[in-house]
């Protein structure tokens, strides 16, 4: 690994931009101020712990420090005082190496920092290799937060031997559905398919179970029968299908945010792009070492795969951009946006995620056959987190039944590539700091908490809490208590492969806002420099060929290859 000195001396350092990722977040100044309505309990200790309250909430912080306050309630972290008492300060704004280090906070977990450039490049973290490499009393002996970690998590996160931050959770884009729904409409595609295709609607209702000769599903994107992902698009062709389907059926097919439309979809291209590449072709893309097997370009309008592979360096990782999977994803998601189905709500700049979660779950109940049910919605995993206040209002309505959700493998690009392992992309780089500067027994207690909070027990409550997995390595011990789309994407999450996006090379350290999905410049194209994707395809600019092309004329041209 090259010096950190070295990499801080080839570029600037960089805050990630927060508008374009989730709509979660907020542009007003932080408020680090600890609650005031906290009564200072003067025979303890006080820790103080920020955490960016997004879509993920407050509950699992406030469970995690009454379980530390328990667990530490006879121990003595500082002379003349017992037991601890955890703090939280929650907030919706991002945090920087400024706000820590004027922040009372000795704790952060936080989301979209510049780790390298920004967080430890000014200095404003503490090194926490003891919490990570060190003994955990609170896990099995011999379990150490560095165990848990992935390859890829162990080279960016250790700095020259030392460790100055920890990942959090795992963050990805991609759709959830209703199961509940498909089960009573049919919406699963059957193994024995009609295949005449003289009457369109005939033909169509054909493709899916029903009651009577069609009740065995079909083979998923994994390609095995009797698994999870059976009688779910198995291609892009299969998934289109399916939204005619259900818009045939009068329900709506999917919805997305209006509002944050540039940041999500462009987030469901990434996924869908890392989906047909697989692992080890999408971290190419961060540690621009390997050969790349799936390049190809536009001839008359289609893409066309290289006849041979090409090594892949810092000074040629611009063709990367011409990824068959990056092509593939650009055009899934055009042809998406041209589907008869979408409507206004869709990139209106008033429809909230908020609005679009209100709307998949509450349609379903009304019990108005007029009202138009939502079969899928495109999101981030944090999405049932973040919709509890709908829930919530629901389970009040004596009517109302729980439904299942679950999250959907996404479809494969090609019939070749089903049964190929499903890849997750991790996108909003969690993670969890100490302040810089912390001494004494804060430090220590600092230390503590931290690996409380990736024990075991802890890794397994944030899980049943959120819905949501840690971003570490470990098995849940007991899935009982998790909701039936936490269980799904838990268990989608273990048998997937997952890309961080980020490594220790040079080039991305030094100009990660060039290789950045949160900001949208890994997806700068030539014929509409500065704009996302979604909004380009949106307002009818160009075709995802052209914008395809234009984002490798685009990354060519840049002075970080020369």
């Amino acid at each position: 690994m090259k010096t950190f000195k070295r990499l801080l001396a080839i570029g600037a350092a960089l805050t990630l931009s927060a508008g374009f990722a989730v709509g979660c977040s907020v542009e007003t100044p932080p408020d680090l101020s600890a609650d005031s309505s906290v009564t200072i309990e003067e025979g303890k200790s006080q820790l103080y712990v920020f955490s960016f309250a997004g879509g993920y909430g407050t509950e699992w912080l406030s469970d995690l420090a009454r379980r530390y306050e328990e667990a530490n309630a006879d121990k003595s972290f500082e002379s003349g005082k017992k037991g601890i008492q955890v703090i939280p300060t929650n907030s919706k704004s991002q945090v920087s190496s400024t706000v820590i280090k004027n922040g009372k906070e000795m704790v952060y977990f936080a989301e979209q920092v510049d780790y390298y450039g920004d967080l430890k490049g000014n200095n404003a973290v503490a090194d926490i290799t003891k919490a990570v490499t060190g003994k955990n009393p609170y896990d099995a002996e011999g379990v150490t937060l560095e165990s848990k970690l992935y390859d890829d998590q162990k080279s960016y996160f250790n700095i020259n031997g030392a460790y100055y931050a920890y990942p959090h959770y795992l963050t990805s884009f991609g759709f959830v559905y209703d199961v509940t729904l498909f089960n009573e409409r049919g919406y699963f595609f059957a193994q024995d398919r009609v295949a005449d295709t003289s009457n369109q609607q005939i033909w169509m209702t054909g493709q899916f179970i029903n009651t009577t000769n069609r009740t065995v599903k079909s083979k998923g994107p994994d390609g095995q029968s009797g698994t999870s992902d059976d009688g779910l698009p198995a291609t892009y062709e299969e998934f289109f299908t399916l939204c005619d389907y259900i818009a045939m059926k009068g329900d709506m097919p999917m919805l997305w945010t209006g509002q944050y439309y540039s940041g999500y979809m462009t987030h469901i291209i990434n996924a869908l792009a890392s989906e047909y590449e697989g692992y080890q072709q999408m971290r190419m893309n961060f540690t621009f070492n390997g050969t790349a097997t799936n390049l190809g370009k536009i001839v008359n309008g289609q893409f066309v795969e290289d006849t041979t592979d090409t090594p892949i360096t810092s000074a040629n990782a611009y063709e990367l951009k011409r990824q068959a999977g990056k092509y593939y994803g650009l055009s899934f998601v055009d042809k998406l946006f041209k589907q008869n189905f979408v409507t206004d709500n869709h990139f209106s700049s008033t429809y909230s995620h908020l609005d679009a979660q209100e709307a998949f779950l509450k349609n379903v109940i009304s019990g108005d056959a007029n009202n138009k049910a939502v079969a899928m919605l495109a999101e981030g995993t944090w999405w049932e987190s973040e919709a509890q206040p709908v829930f919530n209002e629901l389970r009040k309505n004596a009517n109302y039944q729980e439904r299942e959700y679950a999250w959907m493998p996404l479809p494969k690009a090609t019939a070749s590539k089903v049964g190929e392992k499903s890849v997750m992309y991790d996108i909003m780089y969690p993670l969890c700091v100490v302040k810089g500067g912390v001494t004494d027994w804060r430090y220590d207690a600092a230390i503590d908490f931290v690996q409380f909070a990736n024990s075991q027990e802890s890794l397994e409550a944030f899980n049943n809490i959120t819905g949501v997995p840690k971003a570490v390595k470990y098995e849940m011990k007991d899935t009982t208590k998790m909701s039936a789309f936490g269980k799904s994407l838990y268990t989608f999450t273990k048998n997937a492969d997952i890309v961080f996006p980020y490594s220790n090379s040079p080039l991305f350290v030094s100009n990660q806002t060039n290789f950045s999905e949160i900001n949208g410049g890994a997806w700068n194209s030539k014929v509409n420099p500065d704009k996302t994707p979604t909004v380009t395809f949106h307002e009818k600019k160009t075709s995802a060929a052209d914008f395809f092309t234009g984002m490798y004329d685009y990354a060519k041209a840049q002075e970080i290859y020369k």
